[in-house]
């Protein structure tokens, strides 16, 4: 997930850090340069750290946020889609992007990013989301 920002800061990071130590003279620019590019490269990993998903047989959570959180909810019920995609830098490692469709007015679509086993995750939901509409006598039905 983190791939770019993980490549290109490592590359100015390196930059930097070259540029700061080579020649006689002490350059703070490039020091300021590294330090704000291993900042970015930090900031980047934290927020996919302190990313959650948990899935129950009632209800989708997903949390996020690293100073600030933020918690997003949606009611099985409610679900209205569940769609795999696979592009294929994340295929060839074995994760899938798995989108949550729902009918909520707040965040309709929830996007499950590089998910390991996103067949089986997907089935899985579907599976939960067809058992709590049983549960509810919920039904969805499609206009024209």
């Amino acid at each position: 997930m983190n791939f770019t920002p993980y490549t290109i800061g490592a590359a100015i990071a390196i930059g930097a850090l070259t540029t700061a130590l080579v020649g006689p003279q002490p350059r703070p620019l490039a020091w300021i340069v590294f330090a704000l590019t291993s900042l970015r490269i930090v900031w980047a990993y934290l927020r996919l750290r302190c990313q959650t998903y948990s899935l129950s047989s009632e209800r989708f959570a997903h949390r996020y946020g690293v100073l600030s959180r933020s918690l997003n909810e949606i009611e099985l019920y409610r679900v209205k889609d569940v769609v795999l995609r696979q592009p294929f830098l994340l295929r060839i490692c074995g994760l899938s992007n798995i989108t949550v469709v729902g009918f909520d007015e707040v965040k309709p679509v929830m996007v499950l990013k590089a998910v390991r086993d996103g067949e089986e995750v997907r089935e899985c939901f579907r599976n939960f989301v067809e058992a709590r509409r049983d549960v509810k006598r919920v039904g969805v039905f499609e206009g024209a």
